[in-house]
């Protein structure tokens, strides 16, 4: 394992609902690992309620995030990828191009997408938070040089 970014958005290939999910960057693939539903949507929700509400949604959001990351850590990475039918990895010879789009407009001003095409046609996109950005863009430029960083 090279890095993680934590809390990343995404809405797999045949997935109907945006995930919360950790991308793993080892030295031949990236994995994505669901960690939970989406605390944005979550915390979007309990807007309904009030401010009050969506905090108390964010924050139960986080610490069952926390607790699985907690329950995970020190499991190989393999097993960690048979935990969840939404778990996968990519191989990095396997990603034809992207783009990490960094600006501040990119997703509302704070988010970064991240959008990688297969060799196979498929087409993955990740919604980093902002705070990760630095990191992703580190990674990405060290191990993915096939991706457009904008």
């Amino acid at each position: 394992m090279i890095g993680v970014i934590e809390d990343v958005l995404t809405k797999p290939p045949g997935c109907r609902l945006v995930k919360s999910c950790d991308l793993i960057f080892t030295n031949k693939r990236l994995i994505c690992v669901k960690i939970g539903e989406s605390s944005l949507v979550k915390t979007l929700y309990g807007l309904t309620s009030g401010a009050s509400g969506a905090y108390v949604f964010f924050r139960l959001s986080a610490s069952e995030q926390e607790e699985f990351r907690k329950k995970i850590y020190g499991l190989e990475l393999d097993r960690i990828l048979e935990l969840d039918e939404s778990n996968y990895a990519i191989l990095y010879e396997d990603i034809r191009g992207g783009v990490f789009k960094t600006g501040f407009l990119s997703t509302l001003g704070f988010m970064a997408p991240l959008i990688l095409y297969t060799r196979d046609g498929r087409r993955f996109t990740y919604n980093i938070y902002l705070a990760f950005k630095e990191k992703a863009k580190t990674l990405i430029k060290s191990l993915l040089p096939q991706i457009q960083i904008k």
